[in-house]
């Protein structure tokens, strides 16, 4: 199956720390989509956090990420990590195409239960940013995410 990371895990050595045999296939993008930042609440929790990720609808626009190849216990364990289980984050199904000319249908985690925009923290952005330019994405994309800090 594949996994397509928009947010954080754009940095590839986040991948590979916790998912050391993922196999990158292409980057990806998701039309009609942008990143974006939210405060939110888990199901377990009536606290407000701030700084989740979501792929926010946005027509015109154009959400770049990277798309790995993973089994179903790979994403079982991004679902532990994102805490799935306490409402943090959801599983999501795109179709997203591939720098290759192809289309893949794609799991991607995104923030739940999103309450109003928000600020990522520092370090965040740092890994969004840094494997943006590892993966030579757009300089206009990579100054976009620049602006969010």
């Amino acid at each position: 199956m594949y996994l397509y990371f928009y947010c954080e895990w754009l940095d590839s050595d986040l991948v590979y720390k916790y998912l050391p045999d993922a196999r990158f296939i292409t980057i990806a993008t998701l039309k009609d989509h942008k990143v974006s930042f939210v405060s939110f609440k888990e199901d377990v929790s009536d606290e407000t956090k701030h700084g989740g990720c979501i792929a926010l609808e946005s027509p015109g626009e154009i959400l770049y990420g990277t798309l790995y190849e993973v089994t179903e216990k790979e994403v079982e364990h991004v679902d532990k990590l994102t805490r799935v289980d306490e409402g943090r984050y959801i599983r999501k199904n795109f179709t997203v195409n591939g720098e290759d000319g192809k289309t893949y249908e794609a799991v991607a985690h995104s923030i739940k239960n999103p309450i109003d925009r928000s600020k990522p923290s520092k370090e965040y952005m740092d890994h969004m940013i840094r494997g943006a330019k590892e993966f030579n994405f757009t300089e206009e994309y990579i100054v976009k995410l620049e602006k969010l800090r």
